[in-house]
């Protein structure tokens, strides 16, 4: 398994995973008008609307193994750290 940042913006990151001689693409965008959301191939997998702050954590499901996206943010609105945790396995991490 392999994880590839592609592109990282304001409160935003998309990465590349190969899982099982496939490739796919995990969008973060937490520039979504008070919600923010977990892609997974274009469809949204985790998220929702965040009142207060932002969600420090989304979790799914893929082909049965627990997946994991960890945010944390600067009062200033930048990305302070991020992690992505495939099967209790830190796949990317910043």
């Amino acid at each position: 398994m392999e994880c590839e940042l592609i592109r990282s913006a304001w409160l935003k990151r998309e990465f590349r995973i190969a899982i099982s001689g496939s490739e796919h693409r995990l969008v973060y965008n937490g520039r979504e008008s008070g919600s923010e959301h977990v892609y997974f191939d274009g469809r949204p997998v985790a998220g929702g609307k965040s009142v207060w702050w932002f969600i420090p954590s989304f979790h799914f499901t893929l082909d049965g193994k627990d997946v994991s996206v960890h945010v944390s943010v600067w009062p200033w609105l930048a990305i302070r750290s991020f992690r992505i945790v495939f099967d209790n396995r830190i796949l990317y991490e910043e």
